[in-house]
């Protein structure tokens, strides 16, 4: 979301506008963890990876 704040608004008025934005839900990446199955290891994966651009 994004708020719009000008020169001539008062301290105030930017807490008030700020203050009346929802908060969002953060994002909870240990969710995820381990659920991804590699069937090799990460490092060869990388050096493939990367050999394909020369």
């Amino acid at each position: 979301m994004t708020v719009e704040i000008t020169k001539d608004m008062t301290k105030d008025e930017i807490e008030k506008k700020l203050s009346s934005l929802k908060s969002q839900k953060k994002f909870n990446p240990y969710k995820y963890l381990g659920k991804v199955k590699w069937n090799e290891n990460a490092i060869e994966y990388q050096k493939k990876l990367r050999n394909e651009w020369e």
